[in-house]
């Protein structure tokens, strides 16, 4: 684990982690660029980068700026993580970002492709467990943070650092009606189109590095318009999304 994924991986038990399990498995390692590792834990993918401020390839996002900074691909709306840290949960994916002192240097940190499960299997977890979330999505939301911290001590970023992730904002998997949007849909203009009477939203913070507002017409047609805001390092990528017509 010392030269692993450049040495950068958090595997030691910690304040902020308790440390590998003890099957981990070493699959994969390669170098995305001189600050940045890409590697895989079993089936675990883990991506950790330093974009520093000079480096426009990651600025002006072409395509090394996805390799580090991966897209949103979970089965649920984003979430914001807990304990001081500025990241997101998506149910597949955890990402935490952690802002250099003194300079606009940001250390990210992305894992994603935990999950052993079917996507039936996954629903059916998801209900039964504690606000929607997976033992799994804390454990590896702890991995990360720790990993950030880890990383930005390597690279020489000072970087103030959060608390252990002990849970995760409750998942609203259910929609709502237009009129009671209260997250990232409030204040959209649903009154010009009466058609438009239900939303599913996430919630609003300061931490957040990714928000979405999904808007419908029930009893109309099945189709969402989409609307997405990014934050960050994720602006720095974010690429026009065509919107999601009936």
């Amino acid at each position: 684990m010392r030269t692993f994924c450049g040495g950068l991986l958090a595997h030691e038990k910690s304040s902020l982690f308790e440390g590998f399990h003890p099957k981990s498995s070493l699959a994969y390692d390669h170098a995305l660029g001189p600050d940045a590792q890409y590697c895989r834990l079993s089936r675990t993918e883990v991506t950790v980068a330093l974009l520093r401020a000079e480096d426009n390839e990651f600025r002006d996002g072409e395509e090394g700026c996805e390799k580090v900074l991966p897209s949103f691909s979970g089965s649920l709306l984003p979430v914001p993580l807990t304990g001081g840290w500025r990241g997101a949960a998506d149910g597949g994916s955890v990402r935490v970002l952690l802002d250099c002192r003194g300079n606009d240097d940001v250390v990210a940190v992305t894992v994603g492709s935990y999950l052993s499960m079917s996507s039936s299997e996954e629903d059916t977890e998801r209900r039964a467990g504690k606000d929607g979330w997976l033992d799994d999505d804390l454990y590896w939301a702890r991995f990360a943070t720790a990993t950030a911290v880890k990383a930005s001590a390597r690279w020489g970023c000072e970087a103030e650092k959060g608390r252990a992730v002990r849970s995760l904002p409750a998942v609203s998997g259910e929609s709502t009606a237009t009129t009671s949007a209260n997250g990232t849909c409030a204040g959209l203009p649903f009154g010009r189109d009466k058609r438009l009477d239900t939303v599913w939203e996430t919630g609003t913070s300061t931490d957040a590095v990714y928000e979405k507002c999904e808007v419908g017409a029930y009893h109309y047609f099945d189709a969402r318009y989409e609307f997405t805001a990014r934050f960050g390092a994720y602006a720095w990528s974010a690429q026009a999304e065509p919107m999601t017509r009936p």
